[in-house]
């Protein structure tokens, strides 16, 4: 009895705190990310959870209709097919998630250093993004699937960038806004570029395989 009362209790808190958390990272994220840091986490879900728990849905999501947001026209460049990278990079996209993550924090820590945050604290801030940013997709993926527009595939992009460095401007907020606001974008451009010169430099090297 003790052990059905917990596993309810449990249940309905993880609800609770997925619902909650989810609410939250869309109306004050940076309230989110702040409280889980200094340790008032009652009310969120883990963010490794939250995370893993939101890319599964998008995987599901993703093999039920059997449609990715890739580029319908990518060309080849110098040996690479780029369309097979887009397509991969959402095919595998949890996988592709926390692959990036560690490159998207080191460049937030080193940008941000003056913030006082560790790099295992910038962990958490984009963990919480990226699932934000599935869930985004999620929102997004019937059109795509419907419309299978390139024109739609690179709205889905600017949304998830926006929301990225909405995130970041008010986390880090300065007296400053558009200095705040340029070092924002500064900070997911250049967290971009790592991890897609690593990917594409990978399928580069096992074409040659």
């Amino acid at each position: 009895m003790h052990l059905i009362k917990d596993i309810q209790f449990n249940f309905l808190h993880l609800n609770k705190g997925v619902f909650y958390t989810v609410v939250m990272l869309f109306a004050k994220p940076n309230k989110v990310i702040s409280d889980y840091i200094i340790g008032k986490r009652v009310n969120y879900i883990n963010p490794l959870q939250y995370l893993l728990l939101t890319a599964s849905f998008y995987m599901l999501l993703v093999h039920y209709f059997n449609v990715l947001p890739v580029f319908s026209n990518t060309e080849p460049e110098a040996g690479i097919d780029f369309g097979k990278v887009y397509a991969w990079y959402y095919d595998h996209y949890s996988f592709s998630l926390l692959f990036t993550i560690p490159f998207f924090s080191i460049t937030s820590y080193l940008i941000y250093k003056n913030k006082g945050y560790s790099f295992l604290e910038h962990i958490v801030i984009y963990l919480y993004i990226g699932g934000s940013k599935v869930i985004l997709l999620m929102i997004m993926y019937p059109l795509f699937v419907k419309w299978n527009l390139d024109s739609l595939l690179n709205s889905m992009q600017l949304v998830l960038f926006i929301y990225n460095v909405w995130v970041l401007f008010l986390l880090f907020r300065s007296r400053s806004i558009w200095l705040d606001l340029l070092r924002a974008v500064a900070c997911v451009l250049s967290s971009f570029l790592t991890p897609i010169l690593i990917m594409i430099a990978i399928i580069a090297l096992l074409g040659h395989l």
